[in-house]
């Protein structure tokens, strides 16, 4: 059966005109040039050997840029050639079992969630088609949107990594309402990181998180900056939920909230009244 490949797209290809541009007028450094033409080098190097060994390998495969809108079919498994931000993208697509397979494609990438780099693809795709690739089950979840204004719902993509529900301008407040373990509070903050196990190394570490193993299967949530006026003693600040048991659900007090996925790869606008509920998602078996 047919793979699908997804490769990013180089910072030179999105922004080398304007960086060419700012260093020829002497407003930028040619150093970062040659950064981004090095990554971009690297990049195609390892888009190339992963073609290369699919035709050596006789797996018919499918590529497609990330962004593009993915091409009718099953497919037998997902590879996805960037770093850890081309394989959240090509995660969110994946609603059952089929394996993904990431491979960082140059020194400028992140590749924790990935199964190598370009000198790893024979060796990785050998595996894949002899059956002995091993994956691990990585847990994730979604958003219920429910939408005060007309009464609608909305579900998320599943996430691999975190939600941030926070106020539209990151500078102003984030007013909110939180149900948890059937206690209210309304809080004043910066807003909420919600995280798997595999989102719990990034940024809801930073804020205070606990750093689970990647085959934990709890969800947690860290409240950030919070403003105790009043000298409240706020008990809601961070926890452990899931739907079954210890769900959570806020109600948004902001003008204009947003709730962004796994970072900049999705954004949902929300207005005053909207509530937010979350839930577990299909696990996504990831190759390494």
């Amino acid at each position: 059966m047919t793979v699908l490949v997804i490769r990013k797209p180089t910072n030179l290809e999105q922004h080398g005109d304007l960086v060419r541009s700012q260093a020829a007028s002497g407003g930028l450094g040619s150093s970062q040039l040659d950064l981004l033409t090095l990554a971009h080098e690297q990049h195609y190097k390892c888009v190339e050997k992963v073609r290369e060994e699919l035709r050596t390998l006789s797996i018919p495969y499918v590529e497609i840029q990330r962004g593009d809108v993915r091409p009718a079919g099953e497919y037998e498994a997902i590879i996805s050639v960037g770093g850890d931000g081309t394989l959240l993208s090509a995660s969110h697509s994946i609603e059952d079992r089929t394996p993904i397979i990431g491979f960082r494609s140059s020194d400028s990438s992140v590749g924790y969630l990935c199964a190598g780099d370009v000198t790893e693809v024979s060796r990785v795709l050998k595996s894949y088609k002899d059956g002995t690739l091993k994956y691990q089950d990585r847990h994730r979840i979604r958003a219920i949107v429910f939408k005060a204004e007309n009464r609608s719902e909305v579900k998320t993509f599943p996430v691999l990594n975190d939600f941030l529900y926070t106020n539209s301008n990151p500078a102003s407040t984030t007013r909110y309402k939180i149900h948890f373990q059937g206690k209210e509070e309304t809080h004043k903050s910066s807003g909420l990181w919600l995280s798997t196990a595999t989102g719990s190394t990034a940024a809801i570490s930073a804020a205070g998180g606990q750093v689970l193993e990647p085959e934990d299967d709890r969800l947690q949530f860290v409240v950030r900056e919070l403003y105790r006026y009043d000298n409240r003693n706020n008990q809601i600040v961070s926890g452990f939920f899931d739907q079954a048991g210890d769900s959570i659900e806020i109600e948004n007090h902001c003008a204009r909230g947003v709730l962004a996925l796994d970072g900049e790869r999705g954004v949902i606008r929300l207005m005053f009244g909207d509530r937010l509920k979350f839930e577990r998602a299909t696990p996504i078996r990831i190759a390494y």
